[in-house]
């Protein structure tokens, strides 16, 4: 894999006795799925390792359910005695329909998933940890994946939001990666949002029973093509920087000074892009000045062996009066773009819990953040920020109105997915 860095600035005035947000360094790391050169990259298809935890609850009967276990037949029909495929259902209670294992004998599981048939209340958080124990039982090492689609808000059995982050952070550590997967207009977005941002996986909405089937088929294509499993990107700061803060929203941990951030798996011709915000102190001196190290890990799904690599992050600090930096840009673009969607992301939130006036603030301060900042990024950055700009307008205008629920919900689910998307997936 290639890693690399950008700073927005190439120089800063980190003298001067009073530092503000302006005299902080923006990092943009990107991550590239590019095979080492000291490895062959195999030309077969990687094994796939998923367990599907499905909804059979009251409201998924009908083509919701006929579609979703239609795209599992027709997953499972493509799957060999190397991959793996395990699929837990639930309504009040849980079942484990396929046992997590080598698919030895498709038909049988094929029978299996068509004999499943709709039920009543919805025990996700049941079915949720129930997966997990069946993706931690595949002896596979990383790369293993839980997809759980749901149709419902969690009604009976664990439904706290935190409880449920816990457990998929558990099983993310051992290299189990969690997707969600929302059908129609009547599933908890906040709650499946949750559940894939602890996991480290993508996040589906999909409104008609046929769009679903397609999710499910993208989810299984797009595990089938990743080489690089488990990735994990390291920012160790140097003494020089006070705070670090990753924009991105994406799973991390803390290691002390600096944190660790989970990217999940990554294909050969994916790219992820990061942004790193550093306050530094006060320098003493100018000169070369270290801002910190970037080390990337993964295993390679050719023979499940561990790599790394890493890079030291330079800029020079000026005397004050100096001429200050030139500005990246690129680098300048991703930053206003990480900081527009996390303001989008509070504004969502706020309208989800029907607290439209705090949503009708959030929206205006998304509006007045991307406007502000579309005149001095690259064409690219400047159309995504005033499309953003116009949405926010729109939706600062209806936020504190009563309009239809439906609308509303598609909305959100659509804003929910699309933020997720952009935040974590950039390239």
């Amino acid at each position: 894999m290639k890693l690399s860095t950008h700073l927005g600035r190439d120089r800063f005035a980190w003298m001067q006795p009073r530092l503000t947000r302006r005299d902080h360094a923006v990092l943009l790391v990107r991550v590239a799925g590019e095979t080492p050169s000291d490895v062959l990259l195999e030309t077969e298809r990687r094994p796939s390792h998923l367990v599907v935890v499905l909804d059979r609850s009251g409201s998924m009967g009908g083509d919701r359910l006929e579609q979703a276990k239609a795209a599992l037949v027709d997953v499972v029909r493509r799957l060999g005695a190397s991959d793996s495929f395990g699929l837990v259902t639930f309504d009040g209670s849980v079942r484990v329909v396929v046992p997590a294992g080598p698919v030895t004998d498709p038909e049988a599981v094929v029978r299996r998933i068509e004999a499943v048939r709709a039920g009543g209340s919805t025990d996700l958080g049941a079915g949720l940890v129930r997966g997990l124990e069946e993706a931690r039982c595949l002896d596979v090492g990383p790369g293993v994946r839980v997809l759980l689609v749901s149709d419902g808000h969690a009604n009976t059995g664990v439904t706290d939001p935190d409880a449920l982050r816990g457990r998929v952070e558990l099983v993310r550590a051992e290299g189990v990666t969690t997707s969600t997967l929302g059908v129609g207009l009547g599933y908890d977005e906040q709650l499946l949002s949750v559940i894939a941002r602890a996991g480290a996986g993508n996040e589906h909405f999909a409104e008609e029973a046929d769009t679903a089937a397609a999710a499910i088929g993208e989810e299984c294509g797009e595990l089938a093509q990743q080489r690089f499993l488990s990735c994990r990107l390291t920012f160790t700061p140097s003494s020089g920087i006070r705070k670090a803060e990753l924009l991105n929203d994406l799973p991390r941990t803390s290691t002390g000074d600096g944190f660790q951030v989970d990217l999940g798996g990554l294909r050969v011709d994916e790219t992820r892009s990061l942004v790193i915000e550093c306050a530094p102190r006060q320098a003493t001196r100018p000169g070369r000045r270290r801002v910190g190290v970037v080390r990337l890990d993964w295993v390679l799904a050719d023979d499940l062996t561990d790599h790394s690599v890493s890079s030291t992050v330079w800029t020079r600090v000026i005397r004050p009066g100096e001429p200050e930096g030139v500005v990246d840009r690129e680098v300048l673009g991703e930053w206003f773009v990480q900081r527009m969607l996390r303001r989008k992301r509070r504004a969502v939130q706020a309208l989800a819990a029907g607290r439209f006036r705090e949503a009708e603030e959030w929206f205006a301060r998304v509006a007045e953040l991307a406007r502000g900042a579309a005149p001095g990024v690259p064409r690219r950055y400047r159309e995504e920020l005033l499309h953003a700009a116009d949405e926010a307008d729109h939706f600062a205008e209806v936020a504190p109105l009563e309009y239809d629920p439906d609308g509303r919900s598609h909305a959100l689910k659509s804003m929910t997915v699309d933020i997720a998307r952009r935040a974590r997936r950039r390239s």
